[in-house]
């Protein structure tokens, strides 16, 4: 996703590999939208959109699951938990880039 935005040269686009360096970029970043893959290097993201939800700064940040697990608990928990939307990977170019103008 992140060398598509950046073949589009329309948005900066960072990577995050862990909950630790997720939540250091949302903080710190404060990124306009996010899109989160359900298994992240460190555990899952439920954990990290649970730490999203408790922290007022960055709570109502779209977060749109973008993954290959289709789960239908997977999807449940995470939107639950506070993700706006569940794509499945692979995911078209047109579909990302519509996400983007419905949430920015």
């Amino acid at each position: 996703v992140r060398t598509m935005l950046e073949k589009e040269k329309i948005y900066d686009a960072k990577v995050a590999r862990t909950i630790h360096q997720g939540m250091v970029s949302l903080i710190c970043d404060r990124p306009d939208l996010v899109f989160l893959d359900y298994e992240l290097g460190d555990a899952d993201a439920d954990i990290l959109l649970e730490k999203v939800s408790a922290l007022p700064e960055v709570k109502n940040m779209p977060i749109i699951m973008l993954t290959s697990h289709d789960d239908s608990d997977v999807y449940t928990s995470t939107l639950m938990l506070g993700a706006r939307e569940f794509i499945s990977k692979p995911a078209s170019k047109e579909i990302i880039l519509e996400t983007i103008q419905k949430y920015i």
